[in-house]
C-alpha cells in the first residue's frame, strides 16, 4: 500500500468479512502506531452448494436443496411445478334406477384414484295395465319401469251395483218378494217383506 503524505509507512490490520457482513481494515502509521482510517470490505456472501435434488411429483413442486461451504446456511430453490395428475385407465358404471353411476380415474404416475359419483336415475314408470272399477272389480294401474322389473301396483274402491227392481208376489200371496238385480254384472238381491193382513 502507498505511502501517505503525513506517514512515511503504513501497515494494516484486518477484520475479515463473512458471508453475511463486511469486513474492515484498519491502517496504521507505522512510526506512531496511530490509526490513520478505515476501509470496508465487501461481505462475501454465501457460496451455496447442491447437497440434495428433489423432483417434481403429481402435488408437490420439484426442488434443489443448497448449503453455503463456509456459513452452513442452507436454502431451497423451486426448479420445477407440480406436474399435476397423468390419468391413463378409467372405469366407468353406468348408474341405475336405485343405484349411482361411478366413474373412475387412476394416475399412471403416482396411482391416485379419483371418483366421480352420478345420481341415480329413479324409475321410469309406464302405465302397462289400466283397469276401471267395476261392481265386482277393482280398478287398478299396474305400472312398470321401462328400465328395469320394478312394478307399481295402484288398487282404488269398487264401484257399487247398479240395481233394477222387480217385484213378485210369493205363492200364498203373505209375502212379497222384492228382487233387485245388477244391471252390470247381474248380480241378484232379493228382500221378502211380510204383507198386511
Amino acid at each position: 500500500m502507498a505511502a501517505t503524505k503525513e506517514h512515511a509507512a503504513t501497515y494494516v490490520e484486518v477484520t475479515a468479512p463473512w458471508c453475511d457482513r463486511e469486513g474492515t481494515a484498519y491502517i496504521y502509521c507505522q512510526a506512531s502506531d496511530q490509526l490513520v482510517k478505515t476501509e470496508p470490505i465487501d461481505a462475501l456472501g454465501c457460496n451455496m452448494k447442491s447437497v440434495d435434488v428433489v423432483d417434481a411429483t403429481c402435488t408437490e413442486a420439484g426442488y434443489i436443496h443448497l448449503r453455503c461451504i463456509r456459513c452452513r446456511k442452507e436454502n431451497t430453490a423451486t426448479t420445477e411445478a407440480a406436474l399435476g395428475y397423468a390419468y391413463n385407465m378409467s372405469t366407468a358404471v353406468a348408474p341405475t334406477c336405485t343405484a349411482e353411476g361411478m366413474e373412475s380415474r387412476t394416475c399412471g404416475r403416482c396411482g391416485y384414484v379419483e371418483e366421480t359419483y352420478e345420481a341415480t336415475l329413479g324409475h321410469a314408470l309406464g302405465a302397462a295395465e289400466n283397469v276401471c272399477s267395476t261392481c265386482t272389480e277393482q280398478e287398478h294401474y299396474l305400472e312398470k319401469c321401462t328400465r328395469c322389473d320394478y312394478e307399481e301396483f295402484i288398487l282404488y274402491t269398487l264401484e257399487p251395483h247398479e240395481w233394477s227392481y222387480s217385484v213378485f208376489s210369493s205363492s200364498n200371496d203373505k209375502f212379497v218378494n222384492y228382487v233387485r238385480e245388477c244391471m252390470v254384472c247381474g248380480a241378484h238381491n232379493v228382500t221378502r217383506i211380510r204383507q198386511a193382513d
